[in-house]
């Protein structure tokens, strides 16, 4: 059996010590600061600055004043987590790659929300909103459904220019008056024109 460089003690895999480098350092508590150069370096207690590569496990992106747990490894260090913070500071994920969540359930609970993407996509069996108010502004909209229907008090649309509708079959039922105004209005039919009531009134 070989031995293990980093606990001491004997490997059960020959050349896996070999393999792995000793760590360093490991458990040290540093302090981030902007580098003399620019950037963001670890300065030691005699003033001299090394820079520092994040680990993989270390979600949280560093930055100025950050008290961080390193460890060197190979000639390199690494922030294996940050301790502290000044409180109050933005706390910021990055990943050069993709980034995926993996839960039952992923709960958000905050006062804003802001989400800004080049592109969103959305997909499952449903989806449920339910806001006291909602406001979209958008260039241009296109919605397709198989079946759409929309339930509400009052509603009112403004349309600046044309409104096109085509269907098979238009149906319109209304409890009270119906009162329809324009300057122009044409009515065509490539059959019968039927007005049916008690009384119709023309001019």
């Amino acid at each position: 059996m070989s031995e293990n460089k980093i606990t001491g003690e004997p490997s059960a895999l020959p050349g896996v010590a070999a393999a792995m480098p000793a760590i360093a350092g490991a458990g040290s508590v540093e302090q981030i600061v902007a580098g003399k150069k620019g950037g963001l370096v670890l300065r030691d207690q005699g003033g001299g600055e090394r820079t520092f590569r994040k680990a993989v496990s270390c979600l949280v992106t560093p930055q100025v004043n950050d008290r961080v747990l390193t460890a060197g490894i190979g000639g390199q260090t690494y922030v294996l987590a940050i301790l502290e913070r000044e409180a109050g500071e933005t706390l910021k994920i990055e990943s050069s790659g993709a980034l995926e969540f993996s839960a039952k359930r992923i709960a958000f609970k905050t006062g804003f929300l802001d989400i800004l993407a080049e592109t969103v996509t959305m997909a499952g069996n449903a989806i449920h909103s339910l806001f006291r108010r909602s406001r979209r502004i958008v260039g241009h909209d296109e919605t397709m459904a198989n079946s759409s229907s929309l339930k509400a008090n009052d509603r009112a649309v403004v349309i600046a220019q044309a409104d096109v509708s085509h269907a098979g079959l238009v149906s319109q039922k209304v409890d009270g008056p119906l009162a329809v105004k324009s300057r122009t209005a044409i009515l065509s039919s490539d059959g019968d024109i039927r007005l049916n009531g008690e009384r119709v009134n023309v001019g």
